[in-house]
């Protein structure tokens, strides 16, 4: 859908579908109604809400949390769609790391990592989630591995998944000091209306932080 003149982005990176509850307290549409600015040190979305509020959106921890509302709903409902690798990629970890992935191989495939010994400390990921796109395998499986080393045995992603999830979601957003185009930041404007949006990442770094207009006004002395 079109908003303020401009079309969402095709970009693969915010090409979200819909979801049909918003649990957030902003009004229906809100993030949709805004009218995008710009971005700011290409780190934030600068947006006006009507009525003339200033609206900042950390892009990084939107679109974290739009990953993680994906990856979340998807596990939760054992139909989280893993992408084959056509070349599988050998990731090598230190030797405790190793010892702590060869124990917990089932419970990263029941998160959509298909991962298998190499020999040694490699292991060859054969498949990961669809929604995580080109993300860095050796970088968050090194990451992984290190929150199930300190996980007991047989509940590591019945009591942990909230963090494993939040891991692959944070390696797969868009980072800080990283380019979005006016189409992008659009598509992930109207993405944020079709999710259960708690106004938080889910490293509990706020997302949005809105500055109503006679606030401005205040600060500036035209009131």
């Amino acid at each position: 859908r079109a908003r303020h003149g401009e079309a969402p982005g095709d970009n693969a990176r915010f090409a979200f579908p819909v979801a049909t509850d918003d649990g957030g307290s902003r009004p229906e549409g809100y993030f949709a109604s805004l009218r995008y600015v710009g971005q700011h040190a290409r780190t934030y979305l600068v947006c006006e809400a009507p009525g003339g509020s200033l609206v900042v959106i950390d892009q990084h921890a939107s679109h974290e949390r739009l990953l993680f509302q994906r990856l979340r709903a998807a596990w939760a409902a054992r139909a989280l769609p893993v992408q084959p690798l056509l070349i599988p990629r050998v990731v090598t970890v230190p030797a405790a790391t190793a010892r702590a992935l060869e124990g917990a191989l089932p419970d990263l495939a029941r998160i959509g990592l298909e991962v298998e010994p190499f020999g040694g400390e490699s292991f060859a990921v054969k498949g990961a989630p669809a929604a995580l796109g080109g993300v860095d395998l050796e970088r968050l499986l090194v990451d992984l591995a290190g929150q199930l080393e300190h996980l007991d045995r047989g509940s590591a992603v019945d009591d942990a998944f909230h963090d494993l999830l939040a891991t692959m979601a944070c390696h797969a957003a868009v980072r800080a000091n990283q380019d979005v185009s006016p189409e992008e930041a659009r598509a992930l404007l109207d993405a944020l209306d079709g999710i259960d949006f708690k106004a938080r990442c889910p490293h509990g770094r706020p997302v949005v932080f809105e500055l109503p207009l006679a606030d401005l006004e205040r600060r500036v002395g035209r009131r």
